[in-house]
């Protein structure tokens, strides 16, 4: 007799698998749940905890697993390895690092796959359950990381263009803005939402049709797979694998046009798939056909790159066979030309909206077609690039590498094999549309080619899919067909593959999220809300026209307002010079040089740092001052006063009250009663009332960083704004405000009168408790006495013996007494309580790695999930170097390592160029992407010559940088025509567009030099 438990032997294996899948799941959600609400359900950080639940969760598993079985023969052991997805969570319960991103994304998606598979077995088919299940996860993860607020350069051109349907640049991309104005009128969000929720739209479809070729490709060629949902399984993570791969994740969450176009190429593969299968017998062929005519024409309307689909699309047509010119074929070839006319006209688009746009004057024809085939930018277009320049390879070579890593290199060519092998003329078209889009980034030199490549990787993930779906089917062949284990070798290949897109979910999430709200749009709404002049006019950078522009058209903040960008210095140089000449008051949202002595320049009180007024006259009378103070620096400068608002709306005008996050804004109010004769730089900071500095500001030439003191007229007043942006570190109370006139890259300055110390107090700040955290840097859960550390922040690096800025994030009501401080020494006592402590400490003298480590010596602490209490915990790993530069780089700022320059040719004729190669090193992970400037420089430092652009023909932007690999990096620079003979510099740095902040050059002290390095030996000839 059978007992009512486990069926015998037979059935002794499958539980055990199902046990192990259970006991995997709870260990997973068990440390992601104690990780999660550590405060409530730490009980799950130890052994009694986890067991409790791997109990629930078997007792819950074992009876789901015996109704999927059925009591069908084999079924067990089937049913069992529909379980195997459920062993991913146990991948985090053994990772050494805290990341809830990895833990949530391990559990949802072992879950999830866990029941398709197991749909698969009681359905006859999960092929919706498949698509559904796509859609859902890639719609969910996009909405949760949608941009929310206005972009930049081509997001917020489109996001004003399409809601005003406007013209936007060449190729003018009418399809999409016609459906950028249909999101637009959803009554849901700001209209930048609206926008960018259309690129996530298009970005689900094109991995639904991705979906579907791969699919129909399973289908059409009988792999042999036994385990229900496996055949939808495998396309459905090729699919999530492209989804989440990291360029096409960025342009899904904001306004672009690059979703759409990847939309009309998956639409194009799967037509043609089709076509391939049917071999032109089937009666669908003939409207396949035309469909596909249409699609090409209104594709073109979006993006004229779809003109590569053009051939490929013919040699598919070849391939198939058609009897082109035999009787009826005749009418179907006419309507497909009619119906691919007819997606073309939606370019009539353009010279029916061109008059409102350009005073009523008709687009000529001329400029129609130049517009279409985006003349501009001909010139960036290099057709011989594949053959005269090598570095365009390892460009597009580590593009491709970014988003795939070589093990995905790897399964793509299996798969175009395999292909091959199976459906050699789906393998050549997808081949064929591979080649033209990595073609088109070899010739196409722009910095943003990496989004050009997005077609190739949308072929490469169908090759993915293919190459997993041989792997599958080879393991099968292995294990024979009449092989009981044969579905859990197709489950442990799924779980494996699985892995990609998982990992590429977890490791891009936080890098990929737009959703947090924009500081350069509140910016933008603090300036459009100034008492600015009527009528005038603000010049602004490619990013902080963004906000403003933008403000003004959707939402018709100060419509009087002229705001503008333009494409270089000479043309802002020649608008500027005009309209202050015309009398109309001229604000400069970006740095501009060369204009102190001949304009009076002051900061716009309450727009920080980033707003400029220029003047033909002094400002000779002060405002409504919060101090007045007449304090006098040297025997020339004083500061007459000065007023002080807090960031937040929270605080009321005049408090002078915030808390981290929040900021002060703080503007000077210098004059010079006889020329300055010397350049001074302001500093500013914040001392305790024990008279220790905690926060120091960079030192900056006045009005942000535009008016030096050499320049300053006798008698004028120069307003002089800066933001205090408050560390998370900077413990609540008050703080004197002092501020300092000190020489650039040194400590001598300006003393106030009767001082001896060159810093004089102006007021006092007041400083609240944080009410926000920033990400950690290290990232841990450590219980003890009723409170949780949630993570520290500290440098990843620092110099032997320099003091840095340790904060700890800390949870609950306790206040702990703890010590902090480097493996192997006593430490400092410090209190924890929430919701964050700070400490300076003193890095070790000796250069390696160190471990920052907490202690408690009055009670055991538990050091993580499953940890044995202990009386220390490790809580960072911080590397120690004294001199990580090898003999002669320069250090930029402790981030960047300038390691050799090598110039082809010092002699270089005027109109000619000067070829200069930069050898670079990341000294540490970047968060920004620095602009690096190489300018040659005449004996009055007047450029002659310049490139500013992000590294390696803007491709290589620094936030993508790893430390410690060396970065190969070329320029030519094109020599002023006039340019006299004589000796000229070359002058290399980096700076921060959104500040336009420069970084420093340190010394082997590690203090500042310089912001640029300066090599001689430049020559003009006669």
């Amino acid at each position: 007799m059978r007992s009512r438990g486990l069926r015998p032997r037979s059935e002794f294996w499958p539980a055990l698998l199902v046990g192990v899948a259970a006991c995997s799941l709870a260990a997973g959600v068990s440390r992601a749940l104690a990780e999660t609400f550590f405060l409530s359900l730490s009980w799950l950080a130890a052994w009694p905890g986890v067991l409790a639940l791997m109990v629930l969760t078997l007792a819950l598993s074992l009876p789901a697993w015996r109704w999927l079985s059925g009591g069908r023969h084999e079924a067990p052991i089937r049913a069992a390895a529909a379980s195997a997805p459920l062993s991913l969570p146990a991948l985090y319960a053994l990772h050494h690092r805290v990341d809830l991103t990895q833990a949530y994304t391990l559990v949802l998606g072992g879950v999830l796959l866990a029941v398709l598979l197991g749909v698969g077995l009681r359905a006859r088919e999960s092929r919706h359950l498949g698509l559904g299940l796509l859609v859902v996860v890639t719609l969910g993860v996009y909405l949760a990381t949608l941009g929310r607020t206005v972009g930049r350069a081509d997001t917020f051109e489109f996001q004003v263009v399409a809601y005003k349907l406007g013209i936007a640049h060449p190729t003018g991309y009418p399809l999409y803005l016609l459906l950028g104005k249909l999101f637009t009128l959803l009554p849901i969000r700001s209209i930048a939402f609206r926008l960018n929720l259309l690129s996530a739209v298009c970005a689900v479809g094109t991995a639904a049709l991705v979906w579907a070729t791969l699919a129909r490709l399973v289908e059409r060629h009988g792999v042999l797979l036994t385990l229900g949902g496996a055949r939808y399984c495998l396309p459905l993570l090729a699919a999530l694998a492209l989804a989440f791969s990291p360029t096409f994740w960025s342009q899904a969450v904001e306004a672009e046009v690059y979703t759409l176009n990847s939309l009309f190429v998956a639409l194009t593969v799967w037509i043609l798939v089709r076509l391939i299968a049917l071999d032109w017998q089937g009666p669908g062929a003939p409207r396949l056909l035309l469909a596909l005519a249409f699609a090409l024409g209104l594709g073109l309307t979006n993006h004229v790159t779809i003109v590569i689909l053009l051939p490929v699309a013919g040699l598919a047509l070849l391939l198939v066979r058609p009897r082109f010119l035999v009787g009826s074929w005749l009418s179907l070839w006419a309507r497909a030309a009619l119906l691919f006319a007819a997606g073309l006209s939606l370019y009539l688009y353009l010279p029916l909206r061109w008059p409102i746009f350009h005073d009523g004057s008709a687009m000529r024809l001329a400029e129609f077609v130049d517009w279409v085939i985006g003349g501009r930018f001909q010139g960036a277009l290099h057709l011989d690039a594949w053959r005269s320049d090598p570095t365009r390879y390892a460009i597009v070579g580590r593009l491709v590498l970014d988003q795939w890593g070589w093990a995905g290199v790897g399964l793509a060519a299996a798969g175009l094999l395999w292909l091959l092998r199976r459906n050699w003329r789906a393998a050549a078209i997808t081949l064929f549309i591979w080649v033209g889009y990595a073609f088109y980034a070899l010739a196409y030199y722009v910095p943003d080619i990496s989004v050009f490549l997005i077609p190739a990787h949308l072929t490469m993930a169908v090759w993915i899919g293919c190459g997993v779906i041989g792997v599958a089917s080879l393991a099968n062949r292995l294990v024979g067909a009449s092989s009981a284990w044969l579905p859990v070798v197709e489950a442990t290949t799924i779980t494996l593959f699985a892995m990609v897109p998982l990992t590429l979910i977890a490791g891009s999430y936080a890098s990929m999220d737009r959703s947090a709200p924009s500081a350069l749009e509140d910016w933008g709404r603090r300036v459009l809300g100034l008492d600015l002049d009527g009528g005038a006019a603000i010049l602004a950078d490619s990013e902080k026209i963004a906000p403003l522009y933008y403000l003004q058209q959707t939402e018709g903040l100060r419509p009087d307002l002229e705001i503008m960008v333009l494409p270089d210095e000479d043309s802002y140089r020649r608008e500027l010079d005009a309209r202050v000449a015309a009398g109309q008051t001229v604000y400069l949202a970006r740095f501009l040089p060369r204009l102190e002595g001949l304009y009076h320049l002051r900061s716009v009180a309450g727009a920080g740092e980033q707003l400029i007024e220029v003047g033909s006259r002094p400002m000779t009378a002060l405002p409504g001052l919060d101090g007045r103070l007449d304090s006098r620096f040297g025997p020339h400068v004083l500061l007459l006063g000065y007023t002080v608002t807090a960031a937040s709306p929270r605080n009321a005008p005049g408090e002078w009250e915030a808390a981290y996050p929040d900021s002060f804004h703080v503007t000077l109010y210098w004059s010079a009663e006889a020329p300055v004769g010397g350049v001074y730089q302001v500093w500013l900071r914040l001392v305790d009332a024990e008279g220790a500095v905690r926060w120091r500001s960079e030192g900056a030439h006045p009005a942000g960083n535009h008016y030096p003191t050499s320049a300053w007229r006798p008698g004028e007043i120069v307003p002089d704004a800066h933001e205090i942006a408050l560390p998370p570190t900077l413990a609540a109370g008050e703080y004197q405000l002092q501020v300092a006139l000190l020489v650039p890259f040194g400590s001598a300055g300006l003393l106030p009168d009767k001082q001896s110390s060159p810093w004089l107090s102006v007021g006092t700040l007041k400083i609240g408790s944080p009410r926000d955290w920033p990400a950690s840097t290290f990232d841990t859960r450590i219980w003890v006495d009723g409170s949780v550390i949630l993570g520290v922040d500290a440098p990843g690096r620092v110099r032997p013996g320099a003091n840095l800025a340790v904060a700890v994030r800390v949870a609950g009501d306790e206040v702990v007494p703890v010590r902090v401080g480097w493996s192997g020494e006593p430490g400092r006592e410090v209190h924890l309580s929430a919701p964050v402590a700070g400490l300076m400490l003193a890095a070790p003298s000796v250069s390696g790695d160190h471990s920052l480590v907490l202690w408690s010596p009055r009670t055991a602490m538990r050091c993580g999930w499953l940890r044995r209490p202990a009386d220390s915990c490790p809580l960072a790993r911080v590397a120690v170097e004294g001199t990580p530069l090898p003999a002669g780089a320069a250090n930029f700022d402790d981030l960047i390592a300038l390691l050799s320059v090598d110039v082809a040719d010092w002699v270089v004729r005027p109109g000619d160029t000067l070829d200069v190669a930069l050898t670079w090193q990341a000294l540490d992970t970047l968060t920004e992407d620095y602009t690096v400037f190489v300018h040659v420089l005449d004996a009055a430092d007047r450029i002659v010559g310049q490139v500013d652009s992000w590294p390696v023909q803007g491709t290589y932007p620094t936030s993508r940088w790893r430390p410690g690999t060396p970065i190969s990096d070329g320029y030519s620079i094109a020599v002023a025509a006039d340019a006299a003979p004589g000796r000229y510099r070359l002058e290399i740095g980096w700076y921060l567009l959104s500040t336009m902040r420069r970084l420093t050059v340190l010394g082997p002290d590690g203090m500042a030099r310089d912001d640029r390095v300066l090599l001689e030996g430049v020559v003009v000839p006669e």
